[in-house]
């Protein structure tokens, strides 16, 4: 496991033991431009699930289409907050059973996905109330990791610019290799 140079050093345990954690959803609150994106890829990376893509919930489609097509995978909720209750409650009831109702079938289908909720609003017990539907607040709480503000992380600028560095290197790469085997497959005889 590389070592985790934008992740905050007192968090960085925390962020290892979620890597361990498989089966449990992570719960990141953090300011806007805090790390909160960089260090969900960085777990799913470390995970026996990084061969699957990492997928973004897009608030347009529909959430048990994308809970079913993260399948083996992971899937980060950008702004868990913006979710509105009856979505909550099905995430709450999915993490719960781990099964959700298939729209095809109309029967439960097992699904093992793991989940990262992110948000920029300050969260501990007492504050959860007019964000969250009670119970996914208490399921997801577990593997909370608050990432303190930039300006209160100075001394880790060096560090912090370096990761961002690395994971811009690591997409790049990425990018590169996807393209590289298309140019490939259309050359091939």
């Amino acid at each position: 496991m590389d070592i985790v140079t934008f992740i905050p050093p007192h968090l960085r345990k925390k962020a290892m033991i979620a890597c361990q954690n498989e089966d449990l959803p992570v719960l990141m609150s953090g300011e806007d431009g805090t790390g909160k994106s960089a260090i969900a890829r960085w777990i799913h990376r470390h995970r026996s699930r990084s061969i699957q893509p990492l997928h973004l919930y897009d608030p347009k489609k529909d959430l048990i289409s994308q809970i079913l097509n993260a399948h083996q995978a992971s899937l980060v909720f950008s702004e868990i907050t913006k979710l509105s209750q009856s979505d909550q409650k099905k995430i709450s009831k999915f993490l719960q059973s781990g099964s959700i109702k298939d729209p095809q079938s109309n029967l439960p289908k097992i699904v093992s996905v793991h989940l990262y909720f992110l948000t920029q609003h300050k969260i501990n017990d007492q504050s959860c109330d007019p964000f969250f539907y009670p119970s996914l607040f208490k399921q997801i709480k577990s593997q909370m990791i608050e990432i303190p503000s930039l300006i209160h992380r100075k001394q880790e600028f060096k560090d912090i610019c370096m990761g961002l560095l690395s994971e811009m290197t690591h997409e790049l790469k990425k990018d590169f290799i996807k393209g590289f085997e298309k140019k490939s497959a259309r050359s091939a005889p």
